[in-house]
């Protein structure tokens, strides 16, 4: 086989020397001299070419399996901390969120989560920013709420009433987002 590929090469003396050596160390040879085909079908050299790995798919499968992997995590992550928030266990809460958000930054529910978490803190200036990546990475009405909710405790009733008026637009049966529009048009008194 080496011969042929130098013979394929051009380097017939050296393509000679191999097919002397194996007359000597094979028990059956049948020397193929007069015969200059190329190698045979399958035995030629692998091409190593990383652009043909990714176009046969290899590198898109990997790619989908670790972001569905990622995903899941993420997933896991978000639903830990909402546990945690159901049991008032902020800290741990916050721990499990700020994973989720490390994996994926722009997750809705994990900073909707972490500004909910921040409102029933008292930190309500904590609170808008979380709410507003939320509302930035995938529009809901729980998240224009929240967002309401936290301008009223900042006091900046004009805010509190445009996302509660979005919240009720999104989800008309929305009965959190009707009580807090009656709270802001109040003036925000309970």
């Amino acid at each position: 086989m080496l011969a042929a590929a130098l013979d394929g090469a051009g380097s017939t003396a050296e393509a000679g020397r191999e097919r002397e050596l194996a007359a000597q160390l094979a028990a059956r040879y049948a020397d193929p001299a007069g015969r200059r085909d190329p190698l045979p079908k399958g035995l030629a050299r692998i091409e190593q070419d990383l652009d043909s790995w990714r176009a046969s798919g290899i590198d898109q499968a990997i790619t989908s399996t670790t972001q569905r992997d990622q995903r899941e995590l993420v997933q896991f992550h978000v639903e830990r901390g909402q546990r945690l928030f159901d049991a008032e266990q902020d800290r741990e809460a916050v721990s499990e969120l700020r994973r989720a958000i490390f994996l994926s930054p722009y997750d809705a529910d994990a900073h909707l989560l972490l500004g909910r978490i921040h409102l029933r803190g008292g930190r309500p200036r904590d609170a808008v920013a979380a709410l507003e990546i939320s509302l930035w990475s995938r529009e809901t009405a729980a998240a224009h709420v929240a967002l309401a909710d936290a301008f009223l405790r900042l006091k900046d009733l004009a805010a509190a009433k445009q996302h509660a008026q979005k919240a009720i637009a999104m989800d008309p049966s929305s009965a959190d987002a009707r009580s807090l529009l009656d709270r802001i048009e109040r003036g925000g008194q309970s």
